[in-house]
């Protein structure tokens, strides 16, 4: 059971990571050609910074997607993420208040930003069909089950058959992973 959960947590936080560094970069003039530069040392401090922060007793430290909130605004030089950082920490004073909340009330700004985020039609009409489909997939999975790692493992599979359907031969370290996230996500869940 603990080692599912591990690849479970791992491939959660690499692809997560992976995800929002390539996804937070398209709108700058970081990335080339689809590619980021210096993407290998970016994960090690991610890692490290999740290392550090399970040490600490923290949740993973991870790059934060409203941070393509401020990038597509213009954004770039980290200062709106050091106000930000100022921002949640006074927000801190105030968690007992969020507590009384209900979520479905938060459900609707949670929605409103998610759609601000979609990529435009320019874009959406170069990306593929496969891509499009992994996509969709995805997000439904994550709707309905509320569980990354099962929207994770939809859209590797789809991935694999698409590859294969094609006649493509896929990797090696992603047919591993899928498999090894397919374990994780049957131990985890009962279904093995």
């Amino acid at each position: 059971m603990a080692i599912g959960m591990v690849l479970v947590l791992f491939a959660l936080d690499f692809f997560g990571s992976v995800a929002k560094l390539v996804g937070l970069s398209a709108n700058t003039s970081i990335q080339r050609v689809g590619q980021v530069p210096r993407i290998r040392q970016a994960l090690y401090v991610d890692g490290l910074a999740t290392v550090g922060g399970s040490l600490v007793g923290s949740t993973s430290f991870v790059t934060f997607v409203e941070s393509g909130v401020g990038i597509r605004v213009g954004a770039r030089t980290g200062i709106a993420s050091v106000v930000t950082g100022m921002l949640l920490a006074g927000c801190a004073l105030f968690s007992p208040v969020a507590g009384w909340i209900p979520a479905d009330a938060a459900a609707g700004a949670l929605l409103f930003v998610a759609l601000g985020l979609l990529p435009g039609h320019a874009v959406l009409s170069k990306i593929g069909p496969v891509a499009l489909a992994i996509a969709a997939t995805m997000a439904a999975v994550t709707a309905t089950t509320e569980a990354l790692d099962q929207a994770l493992l939809a859209g590797l599979v789809i991935f694999l058959i698409s590859e294969l359907a094609r006649g493509r031969k896929p990797g090696l370290v992603l047919s591993l992973i899928t498999v090894l996230l397919a374990g994780g996500v049957s131990l985890q869940y009962g279904l093995g």
